[in-house]
């Protein structure tokens, strides 16, 4: 299962960087608001996880933030395993401060968010494995002076699963500096090179249930809504997402969601993408809300107040030519589309 370490050498981080400008072209120019839009994003952020894991990901993104520490192997040891777990609980900030001075001069704390965003959010779709249930194995000091040091590490699941082996890591060199141990593990970037993934995300607390998302949620130049925000140190990372029936997308995270068309945040899990199931009423017409491409014209899937969707499926008379649109809540004929509460319609 060492997915780590083959992501982390595919590719130079040069050679993805120009990779990723290729990709922001077809991002711009895709659909804003289709399936295939989504897409581009997912393969643009698998993209970036290959420009993040010589940086961050693979152990030794960086050494303690903090100050005071000896120079020793057991300090330097606990600073590695803070700092990936800065990377893996994706607090941007943490981790940043975990890294050299000369790393700072060639990275902002903007563009290091950003790249952290997309490479922790699409790495979890590539392992199978959350980024949670990952945690610091066996650590390698080798060549320990009181100034430097080479690092190898390993990534473990909690289940004891290897995720990246000693074997596989390169040597990563840490410097003694400002009182604590720092990362040099940056050489791929120059200070001319620019990722174009500079973050500077809002504060979640901005986000007020049933209000409008502030502006500075949305993009510049697309006002596209994106609710990634900083909760605390913590990196909550939002995605954008199609609903599986109709065109609506909205940006969604952990606390609650946004729709794209309609700009209003709203706590908790994601509703509005099915009409609401008290449309439906026995004895009248279906909705035109409930109007789609399929053969029969229409179908009955609805969100109950409960939060609960109902799902419906067509079928066909067994003693007649006639069709029928039924779900849980009830039933509909496709020649005269007026819906019945209850179970199976008298054909």
């Amino acid at each position: 299962m060492d997915r780590g370490s083959d992501a982390r050498w595919l590719f130079g981080i040069q050679d993805c960087l120009q990779s990723l400008e290729l990709q922001t072209e077809l991002w711009q120019s895709a659909n804003q608001g289709g399936r295939d839009w989504y897409l581009l994003r997912m393969s643009r952020g698998r993209l970036i996880i290959l420009c993040l894991a010589p940086l961050a990901f693979v152990a030794c993104g960086g050494a303690s933030s903090g100050t005071g520490s000896p120079p020793t192997e057991a300090s330097l040891q606990s600073a590695v395993r803070e700092s990936t777990e800065a990377v893996l609980s994706s607090k941007p900030k943490v981790a940043y401060g975990y890294l050299s001075d000369d790393c700072k001069e060639k990275m902002s704390l903007s563009e290091f968010s950003g790249l952290l965003m997309f490479g922790v959010a699409f790495l979890t779709g590539m392992a199978d494995v959350e980024l949670k249930d990952i945690e610091v194995g066996s650590i390698e000091v080798s060549e320990l002076t009181a100034t430097s040091a080479n690092v190898r590490s390993e990534l473990r699941t909690k289940d004891g699963d290897v995720f990246t082996s000693l074997d596989d890591s390169e040597p990563i060199k840490w410097i003694y500096e400002n009182d604590g141990w720092r990362s040099t593990d940056c050489e791929d970037f120059e200070s001319d090179s620019s990722t174009g993934f500079e973050l500077e995300s809002p504060d979640c607390s901005d986000l007020v249930d049933g209000e409008e998302v502030p502006a500075s949620f949305r993009d510049e130049d697309t006002g596209e809504i994106d609710l990634t925000c900083m909760d605390g140190d913590t990196l909550q990372l939002a995605f954008t997402m199609p609903c599986w029936f109709g065109e609506r997308t909205y940006s969604t995270f952990d606390n609650g969601y946004a729709f794209q068309d309609e700009g209003v945040y709203r706590s908790g899990e994601v509703r509005g993408c099915l009409p609401a199931c008290d449309l439906l009423e026995s004895g009248y017409r279906v909705p035109s809300a409930f109007s789609d491409d399929s053969t029969a014209g229409f179908n009955l899937n609805c969100e109950a107040d409960l939060g609960e969707d109902d799902y419906s499926f067509e079928w066909e008379c067994f003693d007649s030519e006639r069709t029928y649109v039924t779900s849980d809540r009830g039933y509909a004929f496709t020649d005269d589309r007026v819906f019945m509460l209850g179970d199976s319609p008298i054909c």
